[in-house]
């Protein structure tokens, strides 16, 4: 019995139309339906997931610390004014694989405003910030107003300092900031700035207490025992090997311009807790969704064996005709792919579809389980305003809008192991079938 006949008789097993083929039809539809329905969730969590991630890190990249950041130590410097300190900072532009450099002063405040505070952490940073650097400008939202800080004591607070303070773009906010005197004594100095506009970058946890003003404002305002100078730099090495080729580079850069206590970091130490802990959820959730596509594989097993019940008659007859164990076996082992292949080109692309379309999906869920909820209220209280509505994506721990980024490389590896788990499943009860005694069999007919 040679492999084309084998798979022949695959081809039998599968599409055959005999009335008494309906729980055979049955077990494998089963089987398909089965590594479907758990591939589904596997490429959709892949794909959020990785979009989440991803998003969450090119945040704190180009938000925050840059591809390199350059911790200035103020006892290095002589500065006075914005000018003085952007000289400094093109000096790191001349940097091969460099392609921007921007200077920031930050400190923390407290800021009031309708009687209320909160605790705010300044960005002092250049009047044309938000247009000149590309990839800061396009992560941020303007909710209100706009993104310059052309007018002296202007302010871009974000959105949740905003809701704490009660206040929208043409407001005024006080700026308060200690600075500390003799013998210990400290001396609180308020500042009146107008609200120019609401920012947000759509990950709360990141810019829930920042609040930008031009560097000049920063100069003035921030104390000088209690500011800190850092330069970014944007590389074209991001990912890549040649990132620490560039921070070396700039560490030279850095002691050409006396900078001895600076300290000059590549984005991968400045966020190595939450990276890891990203990289170590997403390995947790594949391997969950693993075990889930095993256990469904065990349902090609369930399958075959089922279908050597109904066939073993049949099976004895082959096998009086010539056909071999291996050739059998190769049968069912093809029948057993078979499933798995449906499987894959059936829930493959739906999940695809699923991970695509995940934020309309999740806005729909939303609006479904609070019209449930709110209809729950309503009939305990006879009012819904005691309902407070769920946020299935709470802005302060995840990104609101999720940007999908599909891995096609995890994508193919998930679907080879899917085969290879199916292959696995399907040997031993393949091989029982192809070890079925025909006389033994005839004899119980």
């Amino acid at each position: 019995m040679n492999l084309k006949a084998s798979f022949l008789y695959a081809h039998r097993i599968i599409f055959s139309h005999n009335a008494s083929s309906r729980h055979e039809k049955r077990s494998i539809l089963g089987a398909v339906f089965c590594i479907a329905l758990s591939l589904i969730p596997l490429v959709t969590v892949i794909g959020v997931s990785n979009g989440m991630i991803n998003g969450m890190v090119e945040r704190m990249i180009n938000l925050s610390t840059g591809d390199i950041r350059i911790s200035v130590d103020d006892k290095d410097l002589n500065l006075s004014s914005q000018n003085d300190f952007n000289v400094l900072v093109d000096e790191f532009k001349n940097i091969k694989g460099v392609t921007s450099s921007f200077g920031e002063i930050d400190g923390v405040a407290l800021a009031s405003a309708n009687s209320y505070r909160t605790g705010i952490y300044i960005r002092s940073v250049g009047k044309n910030h938000f247009s000149e650097n590309s990839e800061f400008a396009k992560l941020f939202q303007v909710v209100e107003g706009t993104s310059s800080l052309q007018e002296s004591r202007s302010i871009l607070l974000s959105k949740k300092s905003a809701e704490i303070l009660g206040v929208h773009s043409g407001d005024t906010v006080r700026v308060v900031t200690v600075k500390s005197g003799k013998k210990n004594s400290v001396t609180p100095k308020s500042y009146q700035f107008k609200i120019t506009g609401i920012v947000s970058c759509g990950y709360q946890e990141l810019d829930a207490l920042w609040a930008f003003i031009s560097i000049d404002d920063g100069f003035q305002i921030i104390p000088e025992e209690s500011r800190s100078f850092y330069i970014s730099l944007g590389t074209e090495h991001t990912f890549d090997f040649e990132l620490e080729r560039v921070r070396k580079d700039a560490v030279s850069a850095a002691e050409k311009n006396n900078l001895y206590g600076s300290y000059v970091e590549t984005w991968k130490e400045l966020n190595a807790s939450q990276t890891e802990n990203f990289n170590s959820t997403k390995t947790l959730l594949l391997l969950i969704m693993i075990l889930i596509v095993l256990v469904a594989a065990v349902n090609i097993s369930a399958a075959i064996i089922m279908i050597t019940m109904e066939r073993r008659k049949e099976i004895a007859i082959l096998k009086c005709l010539g056909g071999t164990c291996s050739g059998i076996t190769m049968s069912f082992i093809f029948t057993g792919m078979f499933c798995a292949l449906a499987g894959i080109f059936t829930g493959i692309p739906l999940g695809l579809f699923a991970c695509v379309n995940i934020n309309s999906i999740i806005i729909a869920l939303e609006k479904t389980v609070n019209f449930f909820g709110a209809a729950v209220s309503f009939l305990k209280t006879g009012n819904t305003s005691s309902y407070s509505a769920v946020k299935l994506l709470d802005p302060a721990y995840y990104i609101q809008v999720i940007e999908i980024s599909i891995p096609w490389m995890q994508i193919i590896f998930t679907a080879v192991l899917t085969l290879v788990l199916s292959f696995i499943v399907s040997i031993i009860p393949s091989v029982k079938a192809g070890k079925e005694k025909p006389l033994e069999t005839l004899r119980k007919v």
